[in-house]
């Protein structure tokens, strides 16, 4: 499967194996380039990330559904996921597609399936 990752402070287009993953699988369709991607990956950036890029995502499920997908994976157990402010996930740890997580610049991506959002067929 190709995959556009950040390693070592660049951008590579790489073969990655196939592996199966946990949650729900979607064939990417489209992965946007935000603003923040080029925040975090320019000259000036503190962090090296090894990841997959891409937190603006949509795409197929294997059966077919077009869906947009949820940039964000919090725990659902802790005070602030519980409240209703899961962007505000007190663990946080992998809690971000594309930053903290592998995310959607790939041909496919497995995420949780509360980060699953059906659209109008034809979108």
């Amino acid at each position: 499967m190709r995959a556009v990752r950040a390693y070592n402070g660049e951008i590579k287009v790489i073969d990655l194996a196939v592996a199966g993953g946990t949650g729900v699988r979607v064939r990417v369709a489209s992965a946007g380039i935000c603003g923040s991607d080029l925040h975090l990956l320019g000259p000036n950036s503190p962090m090296t990330i090894d990841v997959t890029l891409g937190h603006e995502i949509a795409g197929y499920t294997d059966d077919g559904t077009p869906v947009a997908v949820e940039p964000l994976a919090p725990c659902g157990v802790c005070e602030m996921c519980k409240r209703g402010e899961y962007n505000l996930c007190t663990p946080a740890e992998g809690l971000l597609f594309g930053i903290s997580r592998d995310g959607g610049m790939a041909d496919f991506m497995w995420v949780p399936e509360r980060c699953i959002v059906p659209l109008p067929v034809g979108l």
